[in-house]
């Protein structure tokens, strides 16, 4: 199966990329395939927030703007846009950024994503996570039970260096 999505989700549910252009075309090819797609670029943690309110509809879903709370965005994730998609991908450039502010508030960001695509692939609907880093090293471990790898573009180090 040469689609997009079956490729990017054969591994895990989040899939990493180093140089933006694949990681674009990665999110076109999504979109062609009529994915939701939700993005956002880090550059710091309030505009991350507003960013990542605005593209899930908080405010219309909670009446407020979320502020990072975790728990909370574990809860939103099963209400807009996710519950009237069938498909959708959240992507976020510049993760290594978000990282170095803090370590394991991303992981835990990452992890939720990870455990709630699991729950959408059993009700036949598709959540992918695709993490664009400027670290060719990132590795952040187990999420939801598996380890992210990099796109079938950039699998071997050297190409992402």
């Amino acid at each position: 199966m040469d689609r997009a999505d079956w490729l990017l989700l054969q591994n895990g549910p989040i899939t990493l990329f180093r140089k933006r252009e694949i990681f674009v075309d990665a999110i076109n090819a999504l979109s062609a395939l009529k994915y939701h797609i939700i993005q956002a670029c880090y550059s710091d943690r309030t505009s991350f927030y507003r960013d990542m309110s605005v593209a899930l509809k908080w405010e219309q879903q909670f009446g407020y703007q979320w502020q990072g709370n975790l728990d909370a965005f574990n809860d939103g994730l099963i209400d807009e846009p996710f519950s009237t998609a069938p498909d959708s991908a959240i992507c976020v450039e510049n993760f290594d950024r978000l990282v170095a502010d803090d370590r394991e508030w991303s992981w835990n960001f990452l992890d939720i994503i990870a455990d709630s695509s699991r729950s959408y692939l059993l009700s036949g609907k598709r959540l992918i996570c695709l993490i664009q880093t400027n670290d060719s090293d990132f590795d952040p471990g187990r999420l939801g039970g598996l380890e992210p790898q990099w796109n079938s573009r950039e699998w071997l180090t050297k190409s992402r260096k």
